[in-house]
């Protein structure tokens, strides 16, 4: 972005923004753990995801196009790329379209379930590997060994989890939550303002998984009892969450690309961030208004 006149701030901004988008599309860590402690459909909620992603990174989009209006500096014109050059990079798309379409297809049509849907995605990345040629042994172990290392991280934070899930039900602690905010006589719409602006401030200062981990247990039966429909909230919940991943001061996802470009301060990149926040509210505004749009594709595709 920076070879093609973009801003260092702005550009550095988009890039830590954009990562957040695989926190809520599939395949998501955050929703996988979700679902493996809450009890929700993996598959489900893979498929009711795809809309709000779909949707933020449309606001993402516009809130590129207003600051490139607002601000011209942060962006140079260019030509545009002549057609031929633009069809030679589309293998790369089908490529990554064919591995996505598979997973999330066959879960959706129930094909599969979700584990064998990994065992697909494996085996679609492996053809696609040995297809281009570019699959070697050294890059075979490489992904085995993060893939090693990822599983046990979710297992621990799982378990983890777990223990402190049977905690909370010994001390009551969600019980006497859920009495608290009955007897303040507040509406569902109310509650529901208190939890976003509870994870807004939470994801601040908490890693995202950490902290969805840490209340899940609280405030899933709380919602529920309320008649929130479970996957619109996990899914509205996750997308609040994830703003703390790019805002300080514990933006991980602003971290990483600061230590990445360290010509650019890491204030400069968060003033980059704040250019995008808009896009979050704005889903979820429009998820609240709207909370079919995260509930009508599972149902369409009778998603088990």
């Amino acid at each position: 972005m920076r070879h093609y006149g973009y801003q260092g701030a702005f550009a550095a901004g988009t890039v830590a923004v954009g990562a957040t988008l695989g926190v809520v599309i599939p395949p998501s860590v955050v929703l996988i753990v979700i679902s493996l402690q809450t009890g929700l459909s993996v598959s489900r909620l893979f498929l009711a995801s795809v809309v709000p992603g779909i949707l933020l990174l449309a606001f993402f989009v516009a809130c590129a196009q207003a600051a490139a209006l607002l601000r011209p500096g942060l962006v140079q014109r260019r030509p545009k790329a002549p057609l031929a050059e633009r069809l030679k990079a589309l293998p790369g798309l089908v490529e990554v379209l064919a591995l996505w379409g598979g997973v999330l297809g066959g879960m959706g049509f129930g094909i599969v379930t979700p584990t064998e849907a990994g065992g697909l995605g494996s085996l679609i990345a492996l053809l696609l590997g040995a297809c281009s040629r570019q699959l070697t042994l050294r890059g075979l172990l490489d992904a085995l060994k993060d893939t090693l290392c990822l599983t046990c991280m979710i297992l621990l934070l799982v378990a983890g989890a777990m223990i402190y899930g049977k905690f909370l039900t010994a001390t009551r602690l969600p019980f006497a939550l859920a009495d608290l905010v009955a007897a303040l006589q507040m509406g569902p719409g109310g509650v529901l303002f208190c939890i976003l602006v509870i994870y807004f401030f939470g994801g601040m200062v908490m890693d995202a998984l950490a902290l969805l981990l840490v209340t899940m247990p609280v405030f899933f039966p709380l919602t529920a009892g309320l008649g929130f429909d479970p996957y619109w909230f996990a899914l509205v919940i996750t997308i609040i969450t994830t703003v703390g991943a790019v805002t300080p001061p514990v933006g991980v996802c602003s971290y990483v690309v600061s230590s990445t470009c360290r010509d650019i301060p890491l204030p400069d990149i968060f003033r980059g961030v704040f250019c995008y926040l808009p896009a979050y509210f704005a889903a979820i505004a429009l998820l609240a208004a709207l909370p079919g749009m995260a509930t009508w594709l599972p149902a369409a595709l009778g998603a088990p």
